[in-house]
């Protein structure tokens, strides 16, 4: 492994709302596995394979806006994926440009995440300004469900992707049967087809939001996430519920 080298990662994401892929052609498929035990930092694997060329290996340990990275070779690789955690995120990211910033729009590809899809922008400060694409929905910077490392904690743990499904799905009763592989194509508000749709899909939400997240106190941005988004989805919800119930369990074993 090289040394590691620190930088600073500044970025801002959201969801998207039309797919990468009808944004551009250019991709790379994108594994990257979570190592246990790191502290207040988390510590990934990442292979990154083009869709013409060969893959390339890094290491990278991230807290808050600070990170170290470090290129691997495959055989490096293949030895550190032994201590990680057994399932990767994967996802396949397209590259667009706009304006004078590059973003990154990633395709979750694991079967338990399918339908998301997210926009990653890098920035030099956290005051930059940026002119916000018309195809950029909800901004979930902040939202920590939907952080890579929370998707990892949910992936890695079918027990808690089964009991969070069920909640959701329990309290939509008349949504759906509990399959995780379609919760992602269910829209909450296209699913209420009065014209009280938005009214009613959001108290469905703040009631569920109210029963599940127990001690766990919601930042401003998932707060309007929650409130405002009308392409949130179950598996939003789902992955929302996994994530407070997961917290609860922490805080309960600090107590």
């Amino acid at each position: 492994m090289t040394t590691l080298t620190p930088g600073i990662e500044i970025e801002r994401r959201f969801k998207l709302l039309v797919s990468a892929s009808r944004l551009s052609s250019e991709s790379a498929l994108v594994s990257q596995w979570y190592l246990p035990g790191t502290g207040s930092w988390t510590a990934r694997c990442r292979m990154t394979t083009p869709r013409s060329g060969e893959s390339s290996y890094t290491y990278t340990m991230k807290k808050d806006t600070a990170e170290l990275n470090a290129s691997l070779t495959e055989l490096e690789f293949t030895v550190m994926r032994q201590h990680t955690h057994p399932v990767g995120v994967q996802k396949e990211r397209y590259h667009k440009h706009n304006d004078e910033f590059l973003w990154e729009l990633d395709v979750f590809r694991n079967s338990e995440l399918s339908g998301l899809e997210i926009a990653e922008v890098e920035l030099p400060s956290l005051y930059t300004p940026i002119s916000i694409p018309i195809w950029i929905g909800t901004e979930i910077t902040n939202v920590r469900c939907l952080s890579n490392i929370s998707l990892s904690r949910f992936l890695n743990n079918p027990q808690e992707q089964l009991e969070a499904a069920e909640a959701v799905c329990a309290h939509f009763s008349r949504v759906f049967d509990g399959h995780l592989s379609d919760l992602g194509k269910v829209n909450i508000t296209s699913f209420f087809k009065s014209t009280d749709a938005f009214e009613r899909s959001r108290r469905f939400v703040a009631d569920l939001v109210k029963q599940e997240y127990g001690c766990v106190s919601l930042n401003q941005e998932e707060i309007v996430w929650l409130s405002t988004d009308d392409s949130l989805t179950l598996l939003d919800l789902t992955l929302y519920v996994a994530f407070c119930r997961r917290k609860n369990k922490k805080n309960k074993a600090k107590a």
